[in-house]
Parts: structure tokens; sequence; C-alpha cells
């Protein structure tokens, strides 16, 4: 057992990490007249400023090292520096660089309320286009059952994982069609659910076969989806008899394509044939890989990560990453735009002076 003292009235005890041994100190000491309290009660009585209490809440939620190092930042003063940078700029009447850099901190409010909780990927697509094997795929084993059965997946199945350093829940839905099994209408009612509130969509297509109305439908529902062409693999090389050209009524297939190709000695240099492939039969940009073996997906977690977060901040830049934060620069940003100043310089102050509530 080891002894630290933080003082007159606080002790911190080091024991064995059993919860026995634990319960029965606390019991022990809670019996002499003690107080136990849990490390965020104790935290929140101290005297510290609120950004770095929150930090330390904050750090304790962290899911990655990514993420932990820039709420280490935020601890070790890079937010209160930008919040007092702006505060300057405001006494010194400098309105418009005040302004600057409000939007510059609110630029990066999504991604310090995603430090602590993981950003909503959801995939979608017609049933047996792989949307399991893919996310097999990127979480790197087996959680989604695969069957060359349709409509194998009827609830949502979730799973978290780190893309680049970047906390990350999957979500396999059910394969959107028409169809009569009550359980599976549930199922495609669920994957819209999650599909709306999702952060991201992947609306996943089987490019070993036609581009359909259904296909086309995603993407108009979902504008800001990205496209995922999977079973590139089926496809032998470069040259191949290309997909239908136009979307086609699911269920009705369209005549035989042409017997085109695509000669990769005629592709423009320095564009990839699959862009070619893409945009000469009128199929969406996308990303293209095989989920079976693996083929491209390194470029989707590349296109996935640019999409979740567009500007990583350099190491020491100023993130906020709580309600109470974001709530108040959106406040002193919305009093400047009316040319309260003095409210913007309280809603600023606050963030540097406030009262911090305990986390649940």
């Amino acid at each position: 057992m080891v002894l630290r003292c933080f003082g007159p009235q606080a002790v911190e005890i080091h024991c064995h990490g059993g919860q026995a041994a634990v319960g029965r100190i606390q019991s022990v000491l809670a019996q002499s007249g003690c107080q136990v309290r849990d490390w965020k009660t104790w935290l929140a009585g101290k005297p510290a400023e609120p950004i770095a209490k929150e930090a330390i809440f904050s750090l304790a939620d962290a899911l990655t090292e990514r993420t932990a190092a820039i709420l280490l930042d935020q601890l070790h003063g890079a937010l209160a520096a930008a919040v007092r940078e702006i505060l300057h700029a405001l006494e010194s009447e400098e309105t418009s660089l005040a302004g600057e850099q409000l939007a510059a901190l609110l630029d990066r409010a999504a991604l310090g309320k995603h430090l602590t909780t993981p950003w909503q990927v959801v995939l979608v697509g017609r049933p047996n286009v792989g949307k399991s094997s893919l996310l097999n795929a990127l979480l790197g084993y087996s959680r989604a059952i695969v069957h060359p059965q349709p409509g194998t997946t009827r609830d949502v199945v979730t799973a978290a994982t780190a893309l680049d350093g970047w906390p990350v829940q999957l979500v396999d839905t059910a394969g959107w069609r028409q169809s009569a099994d009550p359980l599976e209408q549930a199922g495609i009612r669920l994957a819209c659910q999650q599909a709306q509130q999702a952060d991201l969509v992947l609306v996943v297509a089987d490019l070993s076969q036609p581009w359909t109305e259904t296909d086309a439908a995603f993407c108009r529902a979902f504008p800001g989806a990205l496209v995922v062409y999977n079973k590139c693999d089926l496809l032998c090389s470069p040259a191949q008899t290309a997909p239908s050209a136009a979307p086609v009524t699911e269920g009705a297939p369209t005549s035989e394509p042409p017997e085109a190709s695509v000669d990769v000695s005629e592709t423009t240099p320095g564009v990839p044939w699959e862009e070619i492939y893409v945009h000469r039969w009128a199929r969406p940009p996308g990303v293209w890989l095989s989920a079976l073996t693996g083929q491209g997906l390194p470029r989707l977690i590349q296109a996935i990560v640019r999409r979740l977060v567009p500007d990583p901040p350099p190491p020491g830049s100023a993130v906020p990453f709580t309600d109470r934060q974001i709530q108040l620069l959106r406040a002193a940003r919305l009093a400047l735009r009316r040319h309260d100043f003095a409210a913007a310089t309280d809603a600023l102050q606050t963030i540097l002076s406030g009262s911090v509530s305990l986390p649940g």
C-alpha cells in the first residue's frame, strides 16, 4: 500500500487492484469518519481552471490515443490561450480578427465533440452487395454474418473501431428491397433511421452487377454519402466488359451490355482507370474495393477519414470539446455579430472562469 498526501484533508491511496481490497479499505475509512468520494466529485471541488477540469473529465472517456493527445493539448492550455487571444482582440477593438478567431474555433467544434464519442458510419445498399463483408473487412474480424441468401442481415449490427486514430462506430444494416417478411421490413425501417442519424453514409453497390434505380435512389436520399463499389475482384482486369450504363429498375435487368472495354493504354495519364470506367458508364464517382481480398480497402479508409475529419488539427491546436464551451463560443459569436461587445466578452470570460457541471 502506498499513501500520498495532497494536503491536510486529502489522501490518495494506492493498493491492490482487486475490488475486494479497495472496498475493504473504503469501508474501514468510512467507519472512521472519512468521506469516500469518486475521483470526479473530488476533482470538481478542487480549485482549477474550468477547461482543465473538463479536459481531465474527458480524458477518462477518450477512445483513442489520437483523441487523447488533442485533449491533453487542451489540458495544457491550448484552448484557454486561444480564448484569451480573442479577448485581447476585443479589448484592442480588432473585432474582425476576433470574429475570424471565433469562427476558426467553432469550425473544430464537431471534431471536439467526437473526441469522446465515435462518429457513426452507416452502411446501406441492396441485399447481397457485400455490406456485412465490408464491415468485417474494416474491423479486421468477423462481426456480421455473411451468407449468399438475401436478407441475412435483419437487425442493425454495430461495432467500434478506429480509422487512422479516429474513433468510429460502424453500423451494418439490412439490405433495402421490397419484402413481405415483417421482420425484414422492420430491419429496413431501422436501417433508414440509422442512416438518417449517421455522420457518414456508405452506399455500397455491387460493381459486378448492373446499376439499378435502387442504387440511384440511395444516392438521391443521401446526397452526402460516399459510394463504395464492392466486388471489384470479380472484374478480371482493367479490360473488362462494362456493367450496364443506365440505371434500371431492380428486378428488370437491362439487355446485355455492349462488348466495350476499358483499354488502360487509352486512359488519361495520371487518372486511375477505375475513375475512367465509372465515368464512362455513368455511375457516380466512388471507391472501388473488394471486401473479400482487401483490394482498395486502405483507399476507402482514407476516403472515410477525409470525410469525417477534413482538416485534422496540428499538435497543440485549440479545440473546443464540451457543450458548455461550444455554446458559449456561439453566444460570443452571436453577440459579436450584433456589435454587443460586452456580451461577447462576458461569454468568453465565462469559458475561462465559469462553473463546470459534474459529468454523468
